[in-house]
């Protein structure tokens, strides 16, 4: 977590870091039951969603979701891991004792793109991105941005904190408040797939 970066606007705030070692998170993809979802959700073009791990009865309505071999050790270990993100930067006393309340991947192709959502106000969210297409260098390939601040007469911050963006890499973790809203910037030729937590206050 030595190269993590904190950045905050009007009391919202995002910690952005590379993680070193996702290969669990790719095992965890393979086997994931390939039900798409993205009809229901925020996910629009060529693309699809696959939940496996909600307790949430409006999921179980629409299908029975099969729990992943690997998904117990990998639900454990990146618990700790988010909880020690909020102990670096001082915010875990406002998140005590969470756990991973519903977990899913995004499997995107050419012209794919969330639209601007939340994930209500319950805790935290986590964005990882396991896989993106090439030339992801250019900010109109499938970015991430977040809305921090929509007053654009405030001085007190720059647009980078009140509306900051940023192209995705393999291995990066984005986490934040399940109340930022938040959306992509459709994606150009080749693949992106992310998972996603959401986590909860035991």
């Amino acid at each position: 977590m030595t190269n993590s970066q904190l950045i905050e606007c009007n009391n919202n705030w995002i910690i952005v870091d590379k993680l070193k070692n996702i290969e669990d998170l790719h095992k965890l993809i393979d086997e994931v039951d390939r039900t798409d979802y993205s009809q229901y959700t925020t996910a629009y073009g060529n693309c699809e969603q696959n939940f496996f791990h909600n307790p949430s009865p409006f999921w179980g309505n629409k299908h029975e979701l099969k729990i992943s071999p690997s998904w117990p050790e990998v639900k454990s270990k990146y618990e700790n891991l988010i909880k020690n993100y909020l102990k670096e930067y001082k915010k875990d006393f406002l998140y005590d004792n969470l756990a991973i309340k519903s977990a899913w991947t995004v499997i995107g192709e050419e012209g794919s793109y969330q639209a601007p959502h939340e994930h209500g106000n319950d805790s935290v969210s986590v964005v990882i991105y396991t896989k993106v297409p090439d030339k992801s260098g250019s900010i109109d390939n499938g970015a991430i941005y977040f809305v921090m601040h929509s007053d654009p007469y405030d001085g007190l911050y720059h647009p980078f904190q009140r509306m900051p963006r940023f192209i995705p890499e393999e291995n990066m973790i984005l986490i934040f408040p399940s109340w930022v809203i938040h959306g992509t910037l459709p994606q150009g030729k080749g693949k992106r797939t992310v998972i996603s937590f959401d986590f909860t206050k035991e």
